[in-house]
């Protein structure tokens, strides 16, 4: 419907042999992706200069972290986890996002005061420079509304999988003169919302009154910060589901993809690991 193409880098990675349910949530590098588009065809993407962020720790440095700070490293972990957590509720009252982040930098090195498991002064006080760093660029990094876009696609995967091969899904297009077979797959669709433009949507019964989504039983009450879509083009034998948002920090917009795809033995092969990339 949207004019999506299934690539087969989708599915050249490792994949879960599946008869119902999902497969594992694990993330894969954006460089997982290849040039061939996965994305709908769209015309409306925004895109917006993208904030030049902190640099990330050099392999030296990592190396330096790993090792001579690793005495401390529970407090470390305990302290990045009080730092995002600070961010995130910073940035749902609204406040900006450098604010935003220099709180969680606060909490992050407050959690870390007079905790030195041993280490001298001075290796104290590296291994919080370095953590410092490593902080600024996992601050300015954080997608608020990424979770809940990969929980999204994920239970579509997985709808889409308990929905597989239960029987031959019948469609009427549009201007077509009857009916055609879909073939093992629920039928695709439209995205929710339909542009990107429409971020933050709040969408309506009327949504997901399709023929796709109501055979994937699939459907959101929340405020998407997210474009939601499922695809499985006719005889393709593939069908993938997309989320798609935009960066806090500016740039092109973000997609996250997973899918499947029916073997030669007529099983469907689910993709391991969701795919995330930059849309331009």
């Amino acid at each position: 419907m949207s004019g999506l193409r299934i690539c087969p880098a989708l599915l050249s990675m490792a994949c879960t042999v599946v008869a119902c349910g999902g497969a594992s949530n694990d993330v894969s590098d954006p460089s997982d992706v290849s040039e061939s588009s996965l994305a709908g065809v769209q015309d409306d993407i925004p895109t917006t200069p993208r904030k030049e962020g902190p640099p990330p720790l050099s392999a030296k440095e990592s190396s330096e972290l790993a090792g001579k700070c690793n005495p401390i490293e529970p407090d470390l972990y305990e302290a990045g986890k009080a730092g995002m957590a600070a961010l995130e509720a910073e940035l749902s009252k609204g406040t900006a996002s450098e604010a935003a982040e220099k709180a969680g930098l606060d909490a992050a090195l407050d959690h870390m005061r007079d905790k030195n498991a041993g280490l001298s002064k001075d290796e104290h006080q590296r291994c919080l420079t370095l953590f410092g760093k490593q902080m600024r660029k996992r601050l300015f990094d954080f997608e608020p509304h990424e979770q809940v876009a990969r929980g999204s696609v994920d239970s579509c995967v997985k709808r889409a999988v308990s929905a597989f091969g239960k029987e031959s899904t019948v469609i009427e297009y549009g201007g077509s003169s009857g009916d055609t077979s879909q073939g093992p797959f629920c039928p695709d669709d439209f995205p929710v919302p339909p542009s990107l433009n429409d971020l933050p949507y709040k969408s309506t019964s009327e949504d997901w009154d399709t023929p796709a989504w109501k055979c994937l039983s699939f459907g959101l009450r929340i405020e998407q910060h997210f474009q939601i879509e499922y695809a499985a083009p006719r005889t393709s034998g593939e069908f993938v589901c997309i989320a798609r948002f935009l960066p806090r920090q500016g740039g092109a917009p973000i997609e996250l993809l997973r899918g499947g795809k029916v073997n030669d033995d007529g099983e469907l092969r689910v993709a391991d690991k969701m795919q995330r990339r930059h849309m331009k």
